[in-house]
């Protein structure tokens, strides 16, 4: 199995937090129309995926 380090978590921790918002207030409300909250969102999720990543087996 393989060990997960500290960002491995938080980048969990992100991916579960963003999913807990999207589930309590619908996707499309929370991102509108502007494009600052779109790019946001976008940024937030590559991170979190980044960190996921990072810890995996070299």
């Amino acid at each position: 199995m393989m060990e997960m380090r500290w960002w491995n978590w938080v980048g969990f921790a992100m991916l579960v937090i963003m999913m807990a918002l999207f589930s309590y207030e619908a996707i499309w409300q929370f991102v509108s129309s502007d494009a600052e909250h779109i790019e946001l969102v976008v940024v937030y999720i590559a991170v979190a995926a980044l960190l996921l990543i990072k810890g995996a087996a070299s």
